[in-house]
């Protein structure tokens, strides 16, 4: 069975960040007590799958939060995934063209897609964007929307 991930993650924190002092493992038993009270057909596969996913969003949500209480500190980003977004893109042309260079030599050599998944996050200097460490750009709130902030 299926779990919309984002529309039960916002659900189970009530919309609310969790408490800083809350450990992810005891956040996550909750949430899976909650959702197979709700439904007992959601498999512990399901709830794992979630995991990651929610796991991602709550580092995200908590890095941007730092950034913004720390001017000067870097900005940690999380990436969709490789069918969303090549990360060859975030090289310099020099870089990116060796990497486009060697997927076609292993495609054309081996027959073989050189694809890789993303990594999870990337960690940028924020001097080098338009960044504002406004505190109005805090996350306070979890919604959907936030969530597809970062994908």
């Amino acid at each position: 069975m299926r779990i919309d991930k984002k529309k039960v993650f916002c659900e189970l924190l009530n919309y609310e960040l969790p408490e800083p002092q809350q450990l992810i493992s005891e956040l996550f038993k909750s949430f899976d007590i909650r959702v197979r009270q709700l439904n007992a057909n959601v498999t512990m596969g399901a709830l794992n799958n979630a995991h990651g996913d929610w796991y991602e969003w709550l580092i995200g949500i908590a890095a941007w939060n730092y950034c913004i209480d720390n001017p000067g500190s870097y900005l940690t980003i999380p990436l969709p995934n490789v069918t969303q977004f090549d990360i060859a893109t975030l090289y310099k042309e020099d870089i990116k063209f060796i990497i486009q260079e060697l997927r076609d030599n292993v495609e054309s050599r081996a027959s073989v897609s050189l694809i890789t998944s993303n990594p999870d996050f990337v960690i940028i200097n924020p001097e080098k964007l338009d960044f504002s460490h406004d505190k109005s750009n805090k996350i306070t709130h979890i919604d959907i929307s936030c969530i597809n902030s970062f994908h």
